[in-house]
């Protein structure tokens, strides 16, 4: 065989091995989009149709969809080692209702809008990042509003555990205020959960 022909078939086999390596992921990506937009819609248009008072089946509707035990231990840092089961289970349940408060009055913004899915990131197996933009009803994108979802799942199920709104990752920017108050606080758990639940009935005054 020449050197030539032989050239050949190692690219065919290198494109081989690329295409058969990434696929699952390009298929894990544009499900994991398919289903963020269905989630997007499904919110919005409970938003339009019961506006913001309608607390509870928009509530219902995005614990369905989220699941925050991740992000709740994330924006602990290093003060989650060494709880109790108890102070981290409550915590994790005030966060979830704070992140809830949060993606409404956040999403509340956009009720008159569309999120639009534009791609997403595979972050590692099960863990896909999906990228949104807002558009009006005309359907004009503004590209200085973008919204993202961290979705972690497979198979057409998926739950989201963090987004990023115009740059921001709301539980990165959690760690960061939490870990302040544990610091003034010397790590006391039970006190901050207490401040999140304070925080949370404000926003939904």
């Amino acid at each position: 065989m020449s050197l030539r022909a032989y050239g050949h078939l190692a690219m065919v086999a290198l494109v081989s091995v690329f295409v058969w390596a990434t696929a699952p992921l390009a298929v894990a990506g544009q499900d994991a989009e398919a289903f963020t937009q269905k989630v997007i819609d499904g919110g919005l248009k409970i938003l339009r149709d019961g506006g913001s008072s309608d607390r509870s089946q928009f509530h219902d509707y995005i614990l369905k969809y989220a699941d925050a035990s991740k992000a709740a231990l994330f924006t602990l840092g290093p003060y989650r080692r060494g709880a109790s089961k108890s102070d981290l289970d409550a915590f994790t349940e005030a966060y979830q209702e704070f992140q809830f408060a949060l993606y409404a009055r956040s999403l509340d913004k956009y009720k008159n809008m569309s999120l639009k899915v534009t791609g997403s990131l595979d972050n590692k197996p099960g863990d896909v990042t999906v990228n949104t933009v807002v558009q009006d009803d005309s359907g004009r994108t503004d590209k200085g509003l973008r919204v993202s979802f961290r979705m972690f799942g497979d198979g057409g199920t998926y739950k989201f555990t963090d987004v990023q709104i115009e740059g921001a990752w709301i539980s990165q920017s959690q760690l960061e205020q939490f870990r302040a108050i544990l610091n003034r606080n010397g790590g006391n758990i039970p006190e901050l959960t207490q401040e999140i639940k304070n925080r949370t009935e404000h926003m939904n005054d």
